[in-house]
């Protein structure tokens, strides 16, 4: 084949003796005036049943490496088509495919499959598809933000070989500089991921935040996500915790609003099991939080909270007596209250609590998550001003009565 591409021929010269000895594809492109202009083989191919399948697969083999491995004076055949990918199942035609007619493979296709491979540059790229990094925090506020990335090269990410998500400068004010994949897990080309951290802000002021997906040890490569985050005074822990049942627990939340700032909720204390928290204004709640002593029931503390926000927020429950610390987070665009009956042992009393003694049935084993299935969730505003039903119908609660104790 590439003889009769590109071989100088007897007469390659002289059109008129072309009859005597047939010129090669070059030679007539040069004496037409066409050559240098993009130039494409098609309909090529060797049938099967006129040549073995062996020596199909040898000539697809060499046909490729002659023209598609660099040489640049063979770079004027710009593409080859093949012909053609499958074999009828009507046996009286030729037997061109790469594949049978069950769709199996004939040595033909392992060797153009593999010659791809081989000589397909290996890039490294990716874009950034969405994030939600904040633009203001509060000294000391936590947050989990979310970075989703594509890849857009043609290597697979893996943690084996080195793929992170990463701080441009190996260094972050609000992050650990290496966000990682899981151990087996891997990024096609095409595919997205998904990179959730924490970020906890610093002292006041005013930071950078860059990250870029990384091969560690070779290269920073793809989209760049830079931005700078003012980090504001803190309010004291007095003004935005919230103490429960005695000082048993204590109630601490964050919040990070749909235009990207963040801050911490301030507690409005009510009564021994209740408190609220306002985000933006002292004038309007946001939040309603309640701890009850379950111990009769179930052994357990019971954790209630009732939302009057979407804006994302994260809900942190210490037990004072054990240092052990809950979150419960609502996604932005949610407006979700819930109840975990399970996650908070009992412990020592403490004088003047109050438990709730179970009325009717016992309550359902409910399994721990982020988000309890006690929870009555709703959606954003639709265009009418209502609210949309996010999550199905909520998990009866038992019914409960507060005695004094």
């Amino acid at each position: 084949m590439t003889k009769k591409l590109e071989d100088s021929t007897l007469f390659g010269d002289r059109p008129n003796l072309w009859s005597v000895s047939p010129p090669s594809v070059k030679e007539v492109l040069v004496a037409t005036g066409w050559f240098g202009k993009p130039f494409w083989l098609t309909e090529t191919g060797w049938a099967t049943d006129q040549t073995s399948e062996a020596a199909q697969a040898a000539y697809y083999n060499g046909l490729l490496t002659d023209w598609y491995t660099g040489l640049t004076e063979r770079g004027w055949v710009k593409k080859v088509f093949f012909y053609e990918a499958k074999d009828s199942a009507d046996t009286t035609n030729p037997r061109w495919g790469m594949l049978r007619p069950d769709g199996s493979g004939k040595p033909a296709y392992t060797a153009y499959h593999d010659f791809i491979f081989r000589n397909t540059p290996e890039v490294d790229d990716a874009h950034r598809v969405a994030e939600n990094l904040p633009d203001r925090m509060e000294a000391g506020q936590g947050i989990v933000v979310r970075v989703t990335v594509q890849n857009t090269g043609t290597t697979t990410w893996t943690a084996a070989g080195g793929y992170k998500l990463g701080a441009v400068g190996d260094h972050d004010p609000f992050a650990e500089p290496r966000q990682l994949l899981a151990a087996g897990e891997s990024v096609a080309p095409g595919k997205q991921r998904t990179f959730a951290f924490r970020m906890t802000a610093p002292a006041a002021g005013s930071y950078p935040s860059t990250w870029r997906m990384v091969r560690e040890g070779v290269r920073f490569f793809g989209d760049t996500l830079a931005r700078t985050v003012k980090v504001d005074a803190a309010p004291p822990p007095s003004a935005r915790d919230l103490s429960l049942l005695g000082g048993r627990f204590r109630v601490e939340v964050s919040w990070r609003d749909h235009s990207g700032r963040a801050g911490f909720g301030r507690a409005i204390p009510a009564t021994r099991e209740t408190g609220f928290f306002w985000f933006f204004d002292p004038s309007n709640t946001e939040l309603v939080v309640k701890m009850l002593d379950g111990g009769t029931v179930n052994g357990k503390y019971w954790a209630f909270y009732g939302a009057l926000s979407d804006v994302e927020y994260w809900i942190d429950v210490t037990d004072t007596a054990t240092g052990a610390v809950h979150e419960y987070h609502n996604p932005d665009g949610n407006l979700c209250g819930g109840a975990d009956h399970q996650r908070l042992p009992l412990g020592p009393p403490r004088r003047g609590g109050r438990r709730a003694r179970r009325v009717g049935p016992r309550p359902r084993r409910l399994p721990p998550s982020r988000r309890p299935r006690s929870a009555a969730c709703f959606g954003s505003l639709d265009p009418r001003g209502r609210r949309r039903l996010r999550a199905g119908r909520p998990e009866p609660l038992p019914a409960l009565r507060a005695v004094q104790r």
